[in-house]
């Protein structure tokens, strides 16, 4: 089913408002599917062949970088796309030329979240130290296997990372891959104030090329009201989590992956249940763990919504806990994301010890505000 034909049904289904903002990424996809076919029919054919054999310049396809703020529905159209792509016209019944070609498709796409993506490079540079020009190597075999990245959640915060993505992208594109990105972020923001930042401004360039910019803005999405209508947290019982799921699942307008690995700050956390906006955390993960403000910030900056279970209550005996508790708590109000959570007591009652009672206090007047109609309106507004 084309990409248009999927988002209306979802829409339908799923009783989703009508978007002209979000209709107007996926006529431009809708665009790409049929070119990318074309292309894809094209490679088969003698001409294209020869041409590069030869050395000559073939016909390119250019990509989309599409960005805005949080909860617009970036990922779920991508997403739309990147499963839609190839499958439209498949007949698993089918030996035709339309089939092979489809195939072909389905088989040299992949989708990755961009910090996966640029940890695959740096294991890989690892192995291949005692190589000339190692990244060129890894691109040219990326390249060979796959014609279309899709990479969520662009976003640039390293400098090994910067440094890198000139080269990279540079040598992935003079391959002819194609690229769909999603970020928050315009492409001349990336790795703004960063270190060094003159050497990441060819890579800007060269995305700018290869892709074209497309801006998902509209109001935040009406999901973040259904908020407004339940309690946000929710006493430890044996109902708990399946009221948080149910909550979750309410939300959640792509794919939910379960028991997902994702990568903060280089770190490895493993959540409850993730989809695009909205993570699903243990408190031991997020809390019980040597995690800072940095990862906090990353975790607000990803995320418009998040879910913590089985927030224990803490005395002196559990500070280190209870100070990145009171870590993250800041990070998130100061950010105006939406939290839902199950504990062990009501806020109130969730800290007994002395040594950061005056600290907690401040965290528990920020977690009745967050808990309040007026904090989720003024979420809105911000977004």
């Amino acid at each position: 089913m084309p990409i248009l034909d999927e988002y209306n049904k979802q829409l339908q289904q799923k009783n989703y408002a009508h978007d002209p903002e979000q209709l107007n990424v996926v006529e431009h996809l809708a665009q790409l599917q049929s070119e990318l076919s074309n292309h894809f029919q094209l490679q088969n054919s003698i001409f294209y062949k020869m041409r590069k054999r030869l050395g000559l310049q073939t016909p390119d396809v250019s990509g989309f970088y599409i960005w805005g703020d949080v909860g617009r529905g970036k990922t779920w159209l991508m997403d739309m796309f990147f499963e839609s792509l190839g499958r439209s016209d498949m007949d698993s019944d089918s030996d035709s030329e339309d089939n092979r070609n489809s195939k072909m498709i389905t088989e040299r796409k992949i989708r990755l979240h961009f910090h996966h993506f640029m940890q695959t490079i740096h294991d890989q540079l690892s192995l291949l130290n005692e190589q000339k020009n190692p990244l060129k190597l890894i691109a040219k075999a990326f390249a060979r296997r796959y014609q279309v990245l899709c990479l969520d959640e662009f976003h640039v915060s390293d400098i090994t990372d910067a440094m890198l993505l000139y080269g990279l992208l540079q040598t992935l594109f003079e391959e002819g891959v194609v690229l769909i990105a999603t970020s928050n972020q315009a492409p001349d923001e990336l790795y703004k104030n960063g270190l060094q930042r003159e050497r990441f401004l060819p890579a800007i360039q060269l995305i700018k090329k290869h892709t074209h910019t497309l801006r998902l803005n509209g109001e935040v999405d009406h999901r973040l009201r259904l908020l407004d209508k339940a309690d946000t947290w929710h006493l430890i019982t044996e109902n708990s989590d399946a009221t948080l799921e149910a909550r979750f699942l309410e939300l959640s307008a792509c794919s939910v992956q379960r028991q997902h690995k994702i990568h903060i700050n280089y770190r490895v956390i493993n959540t409850i249940m993730l989809t695009e906006g909205i993570i699903w955390l243990d408190f031991q993960v997020i809390c019980g763990n040597q995690r800072g403000a940095a990862d906090y910030i990353e975790i607000a900056r990803q995320f418009h919504s998040v879910f913590i279970s089985d927030i224990p209550q803490m005395n002196d005996g559990q500070n280190d806990k209870a100070k990145r508790f009171v870590n993250m708590i800041d990070e998130f109000y100061d950010r105006n994301i939406n939290l839902l959570c199950s504990a062990a007591s009501k806020p109130e009652e969730l800290y007994s010890g002395k040594q950061l009672a005056f600290e907690f206090q401040r965290t528990l007047s920020r977690l009745l505000e967050m808990r309040s109609h007026e904090y989720m309106q003024r979420q809105h507004k911000i977004s």
